[in-house]
């Protein structure tokens, strides 16, 4: 039985992210740095609507505003 006081190592490629940004700059570049650092499904948007969606049809364990 894993001891819960003791951290377990971060397995990012079993991540998925969700990415909101009105700023394209910005949201290029949070998905890059996601995609390098091998982040397993990276998923972007501009639009509130289709986060929305995203989030009620798919399980997302990050979201980033």
């Amino acid at each position: 039985m894993h001891d819960p006081r003791t951290p377990r190592p971060l397995k990012v490629r079993a991540l998925s992210v969700l990415v909101i940004d009105a700023n394209k700059y910005g949201l290029a570049l949070l998905t890059d740095i996601l995609r390098n650092l091998e982040v397993g499904s990276v998923l972007a948007t501009r639009d509130i609507e289709e986060a929305r969606l995203w989030i009620e049809t798919r399980p997302i364990d990050v979201i980033l505003l």
